[in-house]
């Protein structure tokens, strides 16, 4: 990986950031793991980090909504011994549904 503003090779994590996120019309401080730029500080995400930011925004859009976090419903699933397919059967929803709630 090239930093873009420096040109530097050398990254670092840093795993607290504050990020400002735009979800559903809603604007978010979320902390979130991201790699920044050894040289001038430059801020950039992986893969991996960037489908963490998308969790962690949603989840903050839930927590203002006063709705289950995807944790939440993950822990509330296992709580009651429930696949994923039983939990979306005993909901009477698609499995695609209680997948997308918990990622």
């Amino acid at each position: 990986m090239i930093c873009r503003k420096c040109d530097s090779e050398e990254f670092v994590l840093k795993p607290d950031a504050v990020l400002e996120q735009e979800f559903r019309g809603e604007t978010f401080n979320v902390v979130s793991p991201v790699l920044e730029c050894a040289n001038c500080g430059w801020q950039t995400l992986a893969d991996d980090q960037l489908d963490e930011l998308g969790r962690r925004t949603s989840d903050a859009y839930r927590e203002k909504l006063n709705l289950l976090t995807s944790a939440e419903i993950r822990a509330l699933r296992m709580s009651l011994k429930m696949s994923q397919r039983q939990f979306a059967d005993f909901l009477r929803i698609g499995e695609a549904s209680v997948k997308w709630w918990e990622n």
